[in-house]
């Protein structure tokens, strides 16, 4: 009786398991990433796996920002960037789409200095 209880247990397990395995794997994930020289990033405005643009504030003083959204169908990849650059100096940006965790596109470039930056980058997943 405890072979059976135990082998039943086992059973269940994998079939949980397997199922739950199943629903990964039919969706496809999108990471978004900004990475700047230095903390210039302000705020952050993406396209999440409902059609949505979320936004994002208060990104002051970080110099990474990133989220992963997963998606099942053909996808529009929006993700936009506005930096305020209060040095001197220009400082460089980037704002980064990996799928699946492959990089699919890259946008880099140099903040002015002393002004507001507005980037965006856009990427068709079929």
């Amino acid at each position: 009786m405890k072979v059976f209880h135990f082998t039943l247990f086992i059973a269940f397990t994998f079939s949980l398991y397997s199922c739950h395995g199943d629903r990964e794997d039919e969706a496809t994930s999108i990471q978004y990433r900004i990475t700047a020289e230095e903390s210039i990033l302000s705020e952050a405005a993406y396209r999440s796996a409902d059609g949505s643009i979320r936004i994002v504030q208060g990104l002051d003083g970080l110099t990474l920002w990133h989220t992963t959204e997963f998606v099942s169908d053909d996808f529009d990849v929006h993700l936009k960037a506005t930096f305020e650059n209060v040095f001197e100096s220009g400082k460089s940006y980037k704002l980064w789409c990996f799928v699946e965790g492959e990089l699919v596109l890259i946008k880099e470039g140099i903040a002015p200095p002393m002004e507001k930056t507005i980037v965006e980058l856009n990427y068709s997943h079929q």
